[in-house]
């Protein structure tokens, strides 16, 4: 199991983010965790997850990154602000590994890459049991024992009333990169953010029956 300082999300489900600061210093990341389709007999959501993979790379920095941070975060525009998902706390640079099989990094330097993943297998499939949970109760999360995010948006913000209806929100995510020289000086920060949408169907009332053998007797 990964501990709580040992993944990444990278940029997510927004493709390609760029900046370019004094120095030429620029950082680009790209992932895409999609768009998630949910249906409930009541209009409410028990969790909502992400998975995939992400490479952030740097370039251009005036001193070499000697360790780096990722700080995660999630909410619902106009209706919840940002909570905090994770905090990787600083990563040195220098190790020769960080997180799982399927993250990675290049190692000290003014350019170089970050390889992070949320809920892979080894061969690239789903792994349901270390997916992420970015909204849902501390409950459900516990079902499978994995320990990451620490921190999630309450499901009760994607209630919908009425029967038969389908409402779409929007979770917006960002990771904010930040790298550091020696002397923990900050050499360089840019936060990634992106969007997917959740769609929420409240499925109309119904009933129906069946039976080989029917009918009626009055007297």
């Amino acid at each position: 199991m990964k501990t709580a300082g040992g993944i990444g999300v990278g940029a997510l489900a927004g493709g390609l983010g760029l900046t370019t600061l004094t120095g030429g210093a620029t950082a680009t990341s790209s992932a895409d965790y999609g768009n998630v389709m949910l249906s409930s007999d009541d209009g409410t959501v028990e969790y909502v997850a992400i998975f995939g993979s992400s490479t952030v790379t740097w370039d251009g920095f005036e001193s070499d990154a000697v360790e780096f941070r990722i700080v995660n975060e999630a909410r619902i525009p106009g209706e919840v602000g940002w909570t905090q998902l994770n905090d990787t706390g600083k990563i040195d640079l220098s190790q020769s590994t960080w997180g799982g099989d399927d993250e990675d990094f290049s190692g000290v330097g003014t350019s170089g890459t970050i390889e992070s993943a949320i809920g892979l297998q080894s061969n690239g499939n789903h792994d349901p049991s270390t997916d992420w949970h970015v909204v849902g109760s501390q409950s459900t999360k516990d079902k499978d024992g994995y320990g990451l995010p620490q921190n999630r948006i309450d499901p009760s913000s994607f209630e919908t009333d009425s029967d038969g209806e389908t409402e779409t929100f929007t979770i917006e995510l960002r990771s904010t990169y930040t790298w550091y020289s020696a002397g923990d000086s900050v050499e360089f920060e840019k936060p990634f953010t992106s969007s997917l949408d959740v769609e929420v169907e409240n499925e109309a009332r119904s009933a129906s029956g069946s039976g080989d053998n029917s009918g009626a007797v009055a007297e």
